[in-house]
């Protein structure tokens, strides 16, 4: 093996440990360009599955404002039925989310029918006190 031997300020040595240091700097900088590039990319991953899971939040909350507006409209529009007996029904599906969703898809018919039998369940008939029905029904 041959030593290059220098004196500390022969032009030649300074250049070989400005190679030096570079490489070092540059071996230094490598890695670190690569550990920022790793972090941008689990960001932008991150970054990614948030705005993803906004999406969903967003659409499950307008998913139940539709599902209640919706409701609200398949009860009122059933006209041949007095507005405390809709009222009652509205509140009875609201409790039951399962059944309103039900509800809401049923055809015409069965939603007549389903009335018809929440009436005679609770007995709405109009001959009793329609308040104390109501109020004793939610509790």
């Amino acid at each position: 093996m041959i030593a290059l031997v220098f004196k500390s300020d022969h032009p030649r040595r300074r250049k070989l440990i400005r190679q030096k240091i570079q490489k070092l700097k540059l071996g230094w900088t490598i890695h670190a360009n690569k550990r920022r590039l790793v972090c941008n990319e689990d960001s932008e991953e991150m970054t990614s599955f948030l705005e993803k899971v906004g999406k969903i939040a967003c659409t499950i909350k307008e998913g139940n404002r539709h599902y209640s507006a919706k409701l609200v409209d398949c009860i009122y529009s059933l006209r041949e039925f007095p507005q405390y007996v809709l009222d009652h029904a509205l509140n009875h599906l609201y409790d039951n989310e399962k059944q309103a969703r039900l509800f809401t898809v049923k055809p015409l018919e069965s939603q007549v029918a389903w009335m018809k039998d929440h009436v005679l369940k609770y007995g709405l008939d109009g001959n009793i006190n329609v308040g104390d029905d109501i109020y004793g029904d939610s509790n």
